[in-house]
């Protein structure tokens, strides 16, 4: 009786293993050569990267400023706010090395963009937005809005912030974190501190030759 199942057993093993490398085969099929050729870059998302939802806020020149504003663009985002003591300045000069280690990079000098998102709207107004990042790069970009239009961007991509009174006045929590948004609005990177300008630029790199 042993010996009449073992061909069926061998049928079954193989054919669930064909099942498996057949599934496997669409999968990978799916994903182009992108499957097999991921960078190793920590904080790289892939194959299914958050999108940038719509939103609608306010830049630093007091016009509107959308997700079509990021479309088209490699567009590095922080989220912070200007009077914040240390995580912002420190991010916004690691940005500017970042963008000045990519200055020969045609595709970031042809399409890249630094998006500096206040989560203070109370008080970085588009002047103080301008003359804020104008210390740091004057091609740095500074948006704003009320907190329910922030919220429209933020929520989707995990990023959470929020008021606390300090004494007479307040302060602002933060996700420190920086993304990496691609031209067609997917977020394809998620950088966490301690952020360093030599490892995000050959992180962008590595992924916009991805792409």
């Amino acid at each position: 009786m042993q010996s009449k199942q073992t061909p069926y057993k061998t049928i079954a093993i193989v054919a669930g293993v064909a099942a498996v490398a057949f599934f496997a085969g669409i999968f990978l099929a799916g994903l182009g050569r992108s499957a097999l050729e991921i960078p190793d870059i920590q904080g790289f998302l892939w194959p299914n990267p958050p999108t940038v939802e719509g939103f609608s806020l306010i830049d630093d020149a007091g016009e509107a400023f959308s997700r079509e504003e990021l479309l088209g663009h490699w567009s590095f985002l922080f989220f912070g706010f200007s009077q914040c003591p240390d995580v912002c300045p420190t991010t916004m000069q690691v940005l500017k090395n970042v963008k000045t280690a990519l200055a020969d990079d045609d595709v970031f000098r042809n399409s890249g963009q630094v998006v500096f998102v206040s989560v203070d709207p109370e008080r970085d107004t588009p002047p103080v937005l301008r003359q804020y990042l104008d210390y740091f790069d004057p091609a740095f970009i500074g948006i704003s809005g009320p907190v329910e239009n922030l919220k429209a961007l933020t929520r989707p991509l995990g990023i959470l912030f929020g008021k606390i009174p300090s004494g007479d006045t307040y302060t602002m929590d933060h996700s420190a974190s920086i993304l990496l948004i691609d031209p067609v609005g997917r977020v394809l990177g998620v950088f966490s501190m301690p952020h360093e300008a030599s490892q995000l630029s050959r992180a962008f790199k590595a992924i916009s030759e991805f792409y």
